[in-house]
């Protein structure tokens, strides 16, 4: 409700920028969105930012039996996509995450891939616990390298705390073999030997040879 939307704008600030305007209705995509969206951007022709908040909220309530959910996901945002593309605005979509955890956190985002897969770009925001004030914001798109940002919520909003690109990733997630590897391999050129010779050879005594490939 606008009276939510004004107590919680109260306690970011005292005074709201003249631009930031709010809507608590609309239609959904194919249904009345576009024709709201481009009336609005008629009267407010500077405007350079959309937020929708939830997706789901304006999603299309037709069920595309053909293509089945991805075909449906994806024809969704691709018509966001087109009025973005027409208008030069962007649109940040607010969007669920699965309960189920993943070991990609972009397949926790409710939904099919094709909501991930039309996106320019994607951010998954975590956190371990609800109450935690630490968060990870994971990024990844077309114009953008993956990574994570680090997050600490204080004061009502998200604070930097860190940023690791995807390089530092990969290296998070390699198994400790790994670099027990890299290592035993750095002065030799080639060795032969079965999987479990190659485990003892690098002093790895916990490593099961099924890990070895």
């Amino acid at each position: 409700t606008l009276a939510r939307i004004q107590s919680r704008l109260m306690k970011l600030t005292d005074e709201a920028p003249s631009n930031l305007r709010f809507a608590v209705t609309a239609g959904t995509i194919g249904n009345g969105l576009d024709t709201e969206i481009g009336s609005y951007l008629h009267t407010y022709p500077d405007t350079k930012l959309i937020i929708i908040d939830t997706l789901q909220k304006i999603r299309s309530q037709k069920n595309n039996a053909s293509g089945g959910m991805y075909a449906s996901d994806y024809e969704d945002i691709s018509a966001l996509k087109q009025i973005s593309a027409s208008s030069g605005v962007s649109f940040l979509l607010v969007h669920h995450l699965r309960k189920q955890k993943d070991s990609d956190v972009f397949n926790q985002v409710s939904g099919s891939s094709g909501i991930t897969g039309a996106v320019d770009t994607s951010f998954v925001l975590m956190k371990d616990k609800r109450e935690s004030e630490m968060g990870i914001l994971v990024a990844t798109g077309r114009d953008i390298e993956m990574q994570q940002i680090v997050l600490r919520f204080e004061n009502l909003r998200w604070v930097f705390v860190e940023r690791n690109d995807g390089a530092e990733m990969m290296r998070e997630k390699a198994p400790p073999f790994l670099n027990d590897l890299v290592k035993f391999m750095r002065d030799k050129t080639e060795w032969t030997g079965t999987a479990t010779e190659l485990i003892q050879a690098t002093g790895d005594p916990i490593m099961s040879p099924v890990a070895v490939k």
